[in-house]
């Protein structure tokens, strides 16, 4: 089972949307949330412990807009 949710960063013309996939019922293949832009898979990540582990990131997103991207993931308390 998988649920989608949305992000956001940034504001006016610099606002990015990202569509986040929690795979609630994990795979052993997968990582928990898979982060999308436009479509791509542009990275994935696993809860560890109080922090993140990153399994992939194909989009080179840089570390300041994982950590962003972290703390959104983490607004939602999953």
């Amino acid at each position: 089972m998988e649920d989608f949710f949305e992000i956001s960063l940034g504001h006016g013309e610099d606002l990015q949307t990202f569509i986040v996939k929690d795979f609630v019922q994990q795979e052993d293949s997968k990582c928990k949330f898979e982060v999308y832009r436009l479509g791509e898979l542009i990275l994935s990540l696993e809860p560890d412990g109080d922090t993140f582990h990153i399994c992939q990131n194909p989009g080179e997103v840089k570390e300041e807009m994982i950590n962003q991207i972290i703390d959104q993931i983490e607004s939602y308390h999953l």
